[in-house]
């Protein structure tokens, strides 16, 4: 099943939107158009992705639309690779490190189909009107709950064992790239 998921740059392109936007169905010509690639071998990695069960199809309005299958066998762990992969290629962390000094940078699945308190706890303090403003215009177009605080403030909330900084913390979905603030996480 692995030799079909990652055989090609092109299905690395389509894999890579259409698990950053679950919910969206897309055809052909579109896809084509929009990741810049021939029709015929978007057409190829569909129809192969769709063999093997990880992307459903419909129509609608005489087009063939493709969609995620999220009952496929390994959605969860392809979407995991997929994101976390997207997250280092993306380098929002050293974007962020460029704009800001920062003491943590907690990533916490921004794409994910789970409902989470917050997408990303930063530690500092910054404008956050500013970093929204980047966060849509650079790296995803779409809203993404943060969470700001200085170091005393998270130093405080770790303290009292706020079960918001910890569930962050401990979460397995969670990916740390920066982190000052070793001595403060030690003990959780």
């Amino acid at each position: 099943m692995l030799k079909t998921l990652f055989t090609s740059n092109v299905r690395l392109k389509i894999l890579k939107r259409f698990f950053l936007n679950t919910e969206k169905e897309y055809y052909v010509r579109e896809l084509s158009r929009d990741l810049d690639e021939q029709v015929n071998a978007i057409r190829r990695e569909l129809d192969s992705m769709h063999k093997i069960g990880l992307l459903k199809t419909r129509a609608k309005n005489r087009k063939k639309y493709f969609y995620l299958n999220k009952f496929f066998l390994i959605y969860n762990e392809l979407s995991s690779i997929i994101l976390k992969n997207f997250v280092l290629d993306s380098q929002i962390h050293e974007d962020l490190k460029k704009l800001w000094e920062i003491n943590l940078l907690i990533l916490n699945w921004i794409f994910i189909d789970k409902q989470k308190e917050a997408d990303m706890l930063i530690v500092w303090e910054m404008d956050s009107k500013k970093l929204q403003e980047y966060l849509l215009s650079e790296i995803w177009h779409k809203n993404v709950k943060f969470s700001l605080m200085s170091k005393d403030e998270f130093q405080y909330r770790i303290d009292i064992n706020d079960n918001f900084v910890i569930s962050l913390i401990r979460d397995k979905d969670s990916i740390i790239p920066i982190n000052k603030v070793k001595n403060i996480l030690k003990n959780i």
